[in-house]
């Protein structure tokens, strides 16, 4: 067991244990059971297999000095040990509260992203614990499966926030017998409201009935624009094409409003100056971007003509043809609110429960869902009473916290696969001893991979790589917006290349470069010593600019999704006989199926294939990627492949019926 260095607690080791160790002995604790309880109490962390027979409750943890605001214990094991807490006292402010929480963290749904209520009650008869959701990041609900954690509410001041995220390192100790030790993603407790607002100043509004309407026009007509086609192409004069690309898509916006509204129409038109006309398409341009940054799988090639056409109309020599420029910022809820004063709202305790995305997982109760929608709209209500004014309405406010909903809900559908996925690779592979038949280790030129790493070794590679893919879907929203800003910067021009897939825009992207270092550093630092290469390719012939990196990286849930599903399915369709016989004459057996195919999957999905040579795919960051396209274009050869079709799998770009 070793120590977990918190920035929030700052208690020295040796005088707590020297103290807890004085505190035990009277309690007829053994010798040897004293110097493990105390070591775990210094550290915060609590293996209750070791209390054969003690009562581990309120009295004994406040005793031996976990009574503190900031005090948090981890449990390892529930063991034998009975757990008696108090009910806390929810009339006091949750910083004020001393009581003892106890949360059980599988059930506290991505509080790190403003799911969940502050403190919600939930029985769990059947461990006889009654349990309180308290500060959990999302973080720990992944990993803790099963788990529980003792803790105090904690707030961090918010100046702290992107320091803390920093120098926060976490070491785990030894778990149960049952299951396996690995690195963990563990971020300091941070004030949810403070991390609310701070991801506010990139959620994207959404859409109301007339933009949507606006939507379409713009829709319709990059449907049919061949701008890339016309546009991209070696030789001639790109600015006079351009200039007519521009005009050209701008007349089929005109003329799609006349058949829409032709009044509106009529009067854009009237004296046919696109320039007098700026703040319409401006408009119709960021209702557009807005909407695919909401929704990655909408406008799969209309975004990426758009893109280019505003990338064009960005430059100083197109601007002074057009007479306007096109681009505007996206209206995020902190604009909005900013432009409305209504920023005091993303301060509000409230907000949490008012933006929690509701999510049945088929362990609640009808009258558990109906109760949790009724409190969310109930704290909608409240905050749209108590916020509205002259400036901001109170169908603003509403607007504003359905779209961090929305936000919600996106990360539940993109970021969570990701996190099931790990759930997976720790659940069935010890990270050190490879079970017989179910090794991860690859070998260089073995079935395609370029790379040979060893079981452990693998292992980490693997885990560490899906950890990377978790900090990015969980931020995609910001990386979004930084994308859009390296793409659509007039000054970040870009050189029209042949990368060896057809002719490409390759263009810097300092933003989005910067933010991934952030990112990577983040994760090296969670997950200890860095298996392979740290070369993130940015505006080079692998990833020649920020809308391909944005690309890439959509298609993360994508690839995990269908995954997931399969092996949850199995068991399903494994009740039917003639398939339960196929299934264990085949592969001996519903596990062993699970094992064949997640053991594929963790070797040749990050074996550092898929491209000619090893620096363009490899251990590099973007690489590891390529090689999880490169194992899902040759899931139609494998051996389990039929197991995918009668799970309902259509392909990683399809649904399942």
């Amino acid at each position: 067991m070793r120590r977990i260095n918190r920035l929030a607690v700052g208690m020295d080791f040796e005088k707590t244990k020297a103290g807890v160790i004085e505190t035990l002995r009277p309690l007829g604790f053994l010798a040897e059971e004293t110097e493990t309880y105390a070591s775990a109490m210094a550290t915060h962390e609590i293996d209750s297999s070791i209390l054969t027979s003690k009562l581990l409750n309120h009295d004994l943890l406040k005793e031996i000095g976990i009574k503190k605001m900031g005090h948090r214990v981890k449990i390892l094991s529930l063991g034998k040990a009975k757990i008696s807490v108090e009910e806390p006292d929810y009339n006091q402010k949750p910083t004020e509260a001393l009581s003892l929480d106890v949360a059980l963290a599988p059930t506290d749904d991505n509080l790190m992203s403003g799911v969940g209520p502050p403190h919600s009650r939930v029985n769990y008869r059947d461990r006889g614990v009654v349990a309180y959701r308290s500060y959990i990041p999302s973080d720990v609900s992944r990993w803790l499966f099963g788990k529980l954690f003792f803790c105090s509410p904690v707030t961090v001041d918010s100046s702290m926030e992107s320091e803390a995220t920093e120098k926060m390192m976490m070491e785990e100790g030894d778990d149960d017998d049952d299951d396996v030790s690995s690195p963990v993603m563990q971020r300091p407790k941070l004030d949810i409201v403070n991390d609310l607002a701070a991801r506010a100043k990139f959620i994207p509004v959404r859409l109301n009935d007339k933009e949507r309407h606006l939507l379409r026009l713009a829709e319709a007509a990059l449907n049919v624009s061949d701008y890339t086609g016309k546009v991209d192409v070696l030789g001639g004069k790109r600015g006079a094409r351009s200039h007519e690309q521009l005009k050209e898509i701008c007349a089929i916006l005109s003329g799609l409003l006349v058949a829409s509204d032709y009044s509106a129409g009529q009067k854009l038109i009237v004296d046919r100056n696109f320039a007098d006309n700026e703040n319409f398409f401006q408009s119709v341009f960021e209702i557009a971007r807005r909407h695919k940054i909401m929704n990655p799988e909408k406008m799969r090639t209309e975004y990426g003509k758009l893109v280019y056409l505003l990338m064009d109309s960005a430059l100083p020599e197109i601007q002074d043809l057009m007479g306007f420029s096109a681009v505007k910022p996206v209206i995020t809820v902190h604009s909005y609110l900013e432009e409305r004063k209504g920023l005091s709202l993303l301060q509000d305790p409230n907000l949490r429960l008012a933006t929690m995305a509701i999510v049945d997982d088929k362990r609640k109760k009808r009258n558990e869902i109906q109760r949790e929608i009724k409190a969310k709209e109930a704290a909608v209500e409240h905050l749209a009473d108590k916020y509205s004014n002259a400036t901001l309405k109170s169908s603003d406010i509403k607007l504003c916290l359905r779209s961090m909903g929305d936000n919600a809900s996106f990360l539940i559908g993109t970021r969570d696969p990701v996190d099931g996925m790990i759930e997976l690779l720790e659940k069935y592979f010890n990270p050190t001893t490879p079970e017989k038949g179910f090794s991860l280790s690859i070998q260089s030129g073995h079935n395609g991979a370029r790379l040979s790493h060893d079981h452990a070794r693998q292992y980490a590679y693997a885990l560490q790589s899906l950890h990377l893919w978790r900090e990015i879907t969980n931020d995609m929203f910001r990386l979004w917006i930084l994308a859009e800003r390296d793409l659509l910067d007039a000054h970040n021009r870009y050189r029209l290349t042949n990368t060896g897939q057809g002719l490409n825009r390759v263009q810097n992207a300092p933003s989005i470069g910067k933010a991934m270092q952030e990112l990577l550093s983040r994760t090296k630092k969670s997950v200890g010593d860095w298996v392979g290469s740290s070369v993130v390719h940015l505006g080079d012939h692998n990833v020649p600019n920020a809308l391909m990196f944005i690309d890439k990286y959509t298609q993360v849930p994508r690839i995990i999704n269908p995954i997931l599903i399969v092996i949850k399915l199995i068991d399903d369709i494994a009740q039917d006989e003639g398939l339960a016989e196929y299934i264990r004459s085949t592969f001996n057996g519903v596990d062993m199926l699970k094992k064949t195919i997640l053991t594929d999957f963790f070797r040749h999905a990050f074996d550092g294939s898929g491209a000619d040579n090893f620096y363009d795919a490899g251990s590099c960051i973007d690489g590891r990627l390529t090689s999880a396209w490169n194992w899902c274009e040759k899931l139609p050869k494998k051996k389990y492949y039929p197991i995918f079709k009668l799970c309902g799998f259509s392909g990683f770009d399809g649904d399942f019926r």
